[in-house]
């Protein structure tokens, strides 16, 4: 949120969200590796990934294009013919339609 402008983090506590967690307890490593120190905390990689994204001209359209979702590519290739429905590629497919 400090990171991204104008951005906000939403926890979806609702059926049908994902509802992974990503929490982590380092304890484990720190015993087998106790002189390593970590180099980045998640802030200071936020702020990579969003300067990288920005430099890449990564805009909100472009992220949420259909081809940046996985079941929504899987229906658009589907729906065009270009995979059958054992997900397999179809003749025309050197074709890749991307309207």
């Amino acid at each position: 949120m400090k990171t991204v402008p104008g951005s906000r983090l939403e926890v979806l506590a609702r059926p049908g969200a994902d509802q992974r967690t990503y929490r982590t307890d380092f304890s484990k490593f720190s015993r087998a590796f106790p002189e390593f120190q970590f180099k980045w905390e998640a802030p200071a990689g936020a702020a990579e990934l969003y300067r990288a994204l920005r430099e890449q001209g990564l805009t909100y359209e472009i992220f949420m294009d259909r081809r940046f979702t996985r079941l929504t590519w899987l229906r658009h290739l589907l729906d065009t013919g270009l995979l059958d429905s054992d997900l397999r590629w179809q003749a025309r497919q050197e074709a890749v339609i991307r309207d």
